[in-house]
């Protein structure tokens, strides 16, 4: 219920003395966003509503405390960036809720947090998602905060073309689009460890990849192609795309524990302490990534 959100923010004031002390996030974020959206437009987008039984917040500040599920500004990515509060306050907006104002993310900041939080991947943030994305959103804005997740500007609007693809899919393939959008990040990854012409070949071989091992879930398919992203910064450019085919095909017979230990323990070990592309290019092929 919203009440309970309402309630949390007049014991617990966002701002004192012109400072900001927390952002509302998460799950939270969401049903205020939909209050946003009825503001702007006379009615609400869709309905249910969002239900909300506790709070989510972004605490701002080191020396606060809030019963309530909480995190920082340190640890909202998966990558472990740092936001800057800079950066922060340029992605949040105040929300009229009831005669309150209440600070929550912009909804391009909420729907990066959401494919990015460095947890498992939930079925409820793609059903957060859902809600948010119809909604409407700045794709530029989007696509440089995805950018800076991965330190990687170059990738233009490839991020929300991704995230596109993960929010079509849904009415037809709901499990599939889950798969595809609990690994924008290590598609992602995957795309700016290759040369431009090849990131659309490589991402097709992913999504067939995602089809055809139909037996992992969302956060089993996201380990084996992020252990994939490690190798490929290890190994040669131009031997990058079939290294990723022959990783790809190797994880298709492998559960995603063992495929990692294949990775962590057999081949990054050898790729890093290899003299030469050459060397590297043996180990590969004696690992059975190269033909």
């Amino acid at each position: 219920m919203l009440s309970v959100l309402l309630d949390f923010v007049d014991k617990h004031p966002q701002m004192e003395e012109g400072s900001l002390n927390y952002v509302v996030f998460g799950g939270s974020a969401v049903r205020v966003l939909q209050e946003d959206y009825k503001n702007l437009n006379g009615s609400y987008l869709a309905e249910p509503l969002r239900e909300v039984s506790d709070v989510d917040l972004l605490v701002l500040k080191s020396d606060k405390r809030y019963p309530a599920h909480s995190t920082s500004l340190s640890n909202i990515f998966e990558t472990g960036i740092k936001l800057s509060l800079d950066d922060l306050l340029q992605n949040v907006k105040g929300v009229s809720v009831r005669g309150r104002e209440i600070v929550v993310p912009s909804r391009e900041l909420l729907i990066v947090s959401k494919s990015t939080y460095p947890q498992d991947r939930r079925v409820k943030d793609y059903n957060d998602v859902a809600m948010v994305y119809p909604m409407g959103f700045d794709r530029e804005n989007l696509a440089e905060l995805y950018g800076a997740c991965i330190y990687s500007p170059k990738l233009g609007d490839l991020p929300v073309r991704l995230l596109d693809k993960a929010m079509s899919i849904r009415s037809v393939n709901f499990e599939e689009g889950v798969k595809l959008f609990s690994t924008i990040i290590p598609r992602l990854n995957i795309a700016s460890n290759l040369d431009n012409d090849f990131v659309n070949k490589a991402l097709d071989a992913v999504e067939e990849y995602i089809k055809i091992d139909f037996g992992k879930d969302q956060y089993q398919i996201a380990r084996v192609l992020q252990d994939a992203s490690l190798v490929l910064e290890s190994v040669p450019r131009d031997k990058r795309l079939q290294v990723l085919d022959g990783l790809l095909n190797r994880a298709e017979d492998l559960h995603y524990m063992e495929f990692d230990n294949f990775v962590q323990f057999s081949v990054l070990p050898s790729l890093k302490y290899a003299p030469s592309d050459e060397f590297k290019t043996e180990i590969l092929r004696d690992r059975g990534i190269l033909t």
